[in-house]
């Protein structure tokens, strides 16, 4: 049996996406990949814009043994929809939505009660 069907998966390689004709998925499982160390911490996208048409944003957050951290932010305009934790224990995935009414500057993003904090930056949209 191939991977797939241990986790009920269908043979795709995207939601949509059937294999190519003669191709096949590995009869191996690959593992995740581990935690790991981090050496620096990111977070995707780097920065982000207030008035945008979608209010709506996700963050990526890469550091070390993230994944079981709440998440706090402060920020007039600006508020934590939800919090998806990912198996890699390196990844935090945050849904954010900032309101018409926020402001640009930078706000603090805390996690774990404030053991790791990240400061994300809003800026001005510029109008063409």
């Amino acid at each position: 049996a191939h991977w797939h069907a241990a986790f009920g998966m269908p043979p795709t390689l995207g939601p949509l996406q059937p294999l190519p004709i003669g191709m096949q998925l590995s009869e191996y499982p690959q593992p995740l990949p581990p935690g790991g160390k981090v050496d620096k911490a990111q977070i995707c996208p780097p920065n982000w814009w207030v008035g945008m048409k979608n209010p709506n944003l996700q963050l990526m957050i890469y550091d070390q043994n993230i994944h079981k951290c709440s998440v706090k932010i402060k920020y007039p305009g600006v508020k934590v929809l939800k919090v998806h934790a990912a198996e890699n224990p390196n990844y935090l995935f945050i849904d954010l939505q900032i309101s018409p009414s926020a402001k640009p500057g930078t706000l603090k993003i805390s996690l774990c009660d404030a053991q790791k904090s990240y400061n994300y930056e809003l800026r001005a949209r510029e109008r063409n």
